[in-house]
């Protein structure tokens, strides 16, 4: 638990703290929790598809240490945070080897935040590089990201038909008309 790259306010993400407040959510807990129970049998990625505030870093982090009591090794990243640390680690090729390490040797890797920003062909160069590693691996992935599978796919067909393929059945898309529950104590006047 301390090696997997969770700070101690995420920590706190478990499934009992997880709050449904819409039918989406109740299906992505629920799924979220199968998923767990039938890793060992099909050790697959999980993917959470949807709007800003829908809960699905929530999840991921739940199923991530749900995972670890199960003495599955995980880690965490914030998609951005791997990228600026990847591109940091380009001129030492060292330092670069181990930096992707990071990403390639957990048994499972949570990308949070899954494409957020400004796309660059480098990113995409490193995106790859994990994604096909791991998809020859056999090694599961867990992505949260606001972009739909369409979007990933037309991004880049490689990357998206594998990440997939990775995850069968286990690709969660909150409903479109879920609200950002951080916003849900805005009062309008």
């Amino acid at each position: 638990l301390q090696k997997c790259g969770l700070t101690d306010a995420f920590k706190k993400k478990s499934f009992s703290t997880y709050k449904c407040e819409s039918q989406s959510q109740v299906k992505a807990k629920h799924k979220s929790l199968m998923y767990c129970e039938e890793f060992a049998d099909n050790n697959k990625s999980l993917m959470l598809c949807g709007n800003c505030g829908t809960g699905k870093t929530h999840l991921g982090i739940s199923v991530m240490l749900r995972l670890i009591d199960n003495n599955i090794t995980c880690r965490n990243v914030e998609y951005n945070n791997m990228i600026v640390s990847l591109k940091q680690s380009v001129l030492d090729e060292e330092n670069h080897m181990r930096e992707m390490e990071k990403y390639l040797s957990p048994r499972v890797l949570f990308i949070d935040d899954f494409l957020k920003g400004k796309i660059t062909e480098a990113d995409l160069s490193y995106i790859y590089r994990i994604v096909n590693t791991r998809y020859l691996q056999n090694k599961p992935m867990i992505i949260s990201t606001e972009k739909s599978i369409d979007e990933i796919i037309s991004w880049d067909e490689a990357v998206g038909s594998r990440l997939v393929e990775m995850a069968g059945d286990n690709i969660i898309i909150f409903n479109n008309n879920s609200k950002n529950h951080r916003l849900k104590n805005l009062q309008k006047s």
